[in-house]
């Protein structure tokens, strides 16, 4: 049985949505309160929340695919899953990730040699945040920096789950201006 929970749970979400995204930008003004009931009325909350990821991914290519004119390379070594989305319309922006049973470090030196060496501005945490970040009992070490150059910008996270050691690395891009 759906729980009223549920419904006004996935209601929340699609008005979260509707008022505050972009992926409504085609209409003239967001939706009424009303009009978005009205459109949602009869269907279930598994229908309404499909709908309502159905539009939110509207302006996303999603793949399994690293794609060859990203900014930075791809690591390659011991990789187990890649996943890859961009924007297709609004602000250039894109995420590229994998995962890797190579350590956390490894990555994280790759990918700050390649920034280097592409001449890439670096700016990486102070020590003691880099200490406090990677030596956390516990939790998941995580490292990470910063780049720019020319208008755009990304950012690099290496995650090392303690319980598997596998490491997955999330790099944001996305230009800074025109």
């Amino acid at each position: 049985m759906i729980s009223f929970r549920t419904v006004t749970t996935s209601i929340q979400v699609f008005l979260v949505l509707a008022c505050t995204s972009s992926v409504f930008a085609q209409t003239p003004q967001n939706p009424t309160p009303a009009q978005i009931q009205a459109e949602f009325a009869g269907m279930t909350p598994e229908q309404v929340k499909e709908k309502v990821m159905a539009r939110a991914a509207a302006p996303y290519h999603f793949s399994n695919t690293w794609p060859t004119n990203f900014p930075l390379p791809k690591y390659t070594s011991n990789v187990t899953d890649t996943r890859f989305v961009n924007s297709t319309k609004g602000p250039a922006q894109a995420t590229a990730t994998l995962t890797t049973k190579d350590a956390a470090e490894t990555v994280y030196q790759f990918y700050l040699d390649a920034c280097k060496r592409d001449s890439w501005n670096v700016r990486t945490p102070t020590e003691k945040t880099a200490k406090s970040l990677a030596n956390t009992p516990g939790t998941t070490k995580l490292l990470m920096f910063e780049g720019n150059k020319d208008n755009r910008m990304i950012r690099v996270f290496c995650t090392q789950n303690p319980k598997t050691n596998a490491t997955t690395l999330s790099i944001m891009w996305f230009k800074t201006g025109v």
